[in-house]
């Protein structure tokens, strides 16, 4: 398990934490979690604690799935939290082919323009993702060199 360094004494930010890496997977919600310590902390622990509990651990959807959601509204709507989201979906075992068949779609009905811009962000977020996993391999590897 990844640890962010957080140690959860309040049973709303441990549900929270668990849920985010429930959501992008144990090494980038850990990663997330950090984040979310960071900044706007009030606003940040509302999300961690009431937002996304809410909306992440229904029924009815595989986290992948809602990954897809999450990133064609993101990508319609021409937001650059795109990356946030396609980091998500490869956590959840999407390849880039089924993230630019989102964005195809989301194309389609919502407008090129904006599925073009979401589509060069995808780039970015495959390579951070790559480049987070080969940490976390060599992380892993430096630990049973030990």
């Amino acid at each position: 398990m990844a640890d962010d360094g957080y140690t959860y004494d309040d049973s709303a930010l441990a549900r929270g934490a668990a849920n985010f890496k429930h959501m992008f997977g144990e090494i980038y919600g850990a990663e997330l979690c950090k984040q979310l310590h960071e900044g706007a902390v009030g606003m940040n622990r509302f999300v961690m604690t009431q937002v996304g509990p809410l909306v992440w651990e229904r029924d009815g959807l595989d986290m992948k799935t809602r990954m897809f959601v999450a990133l064609a509204v993101l990508a319609a709507l021409g937001r650059e939290d795109t990356r946030f989201f396609m980091r998500g979906a490869f956590c959840n075992g999407a390849t880039r082919e089924e993230i630019e068949e989102v964005l195809i779609v989301t194309g389609q009905e919502a407008g090129f323009p904006c599925a073009a811009r979401a589509a060069e962000r995808l780039d970015e977020a495959e390579a951070q993702h790559k480049a987070m996993m080969a940490r976390h391999e060599a992380e892993q590897t430096a630990k049973k060199d030990v």
